[in-house]
């Protein structure tokens, strides 16, 4: 989950309040949020956006169509989020997500399989801690309570592994090697900062899986 500025603009449909989902909405989640799902980060076109109600309408009914309330969400995750909603209330994307809990990436000895976590980098930090345990059981296989779940997160798992294999990890090499060897590698450079950046998919994961030294192509 990263950090974004939702637009001030509310979108006209919502204050007819008679659809939370009408284009005009879509699009701007879509915009505002860099055309990823605000939860697992994963790429969603506008068609496949779900809006999510974030303090869900049965615990805030005022909620409805209020549009700090809406976010882009994949199948996945909106299919997978609690019903109940935490005391200590949960954090959204511009409430200092990116500073507030850590978000990591581990892949297995074989490298065949990865695992993420996320933990509050505060204790103490509530609204931290019960959006961490949020994401934590949105990609873990364990949490996951029937067949369909498990299938469905080992799906989301398998995706972000790839993606790192495929996209990410061929170009860290690239860079790390011209950079030891006292070279620069500009293509690679440039390709590794875009799989890195803000608007490509599982940003903080993928951070998470680079070396310390290539952290200056971050945006």
């Amino acid at each position: 989950m990263i950090d974004v500025e939702r637009s001030r603009v509310v979108p006209a449909s919502l204050a007819r309040e008679t659809s939370w989902a009408d284009d005009d909405v879509l699009e701007a989640l879509h915009r505002d949020f860099l055309g990823k799902c605000y939860l697992c980060e994963r790429r969603l076109s506008i068609g496949e956006i779900q809006v999510d109600h974030r303090r869900p309408i049965s615990y805030w009914p005022e909620g409805a169509y209020c549009w700090p309330n809406l976010f882009p969400c994949c199948a996945f995750c909106n299919g997978r989020r609690s019903k109940s909603y935490p005391r200590a209330s949960l954090l959204s994307p511009g409430d200092g997500i990116e500073r507030r809990i850590e978000q990591v990436a581990l892949l297995d000895h074989t490298g065949t399989t990865i695992e993420c976590r996320f933990v509050a980098k505060d204790l103490n930090d509530d609204k931290a801690r019960a959006t961490a345990e949020e994401l934590e059981r949105l990609h873990s296989v364990h949490e996951a309570r029937s067949p369909r779940a498990r299938h469905a997160t080992h799906d989301l798992l398998d995706t972000i592994h790839d993606h790192y294999l495929e996209r990410v990890h061929p170009l860290h090499l690239k860079v790390r090697r011209a950079r030891e060897r006292g070279r620069a590698d500009t293509e690679a450079a440039a390709g590794l900062a875009a799989v890195l950046s803000r608007r490509a998919p599982f940003t903080m994961l993928m951070r998470s899986l680079v070396h310390l030294g290539v952290r200056d192509l971050f945006d």
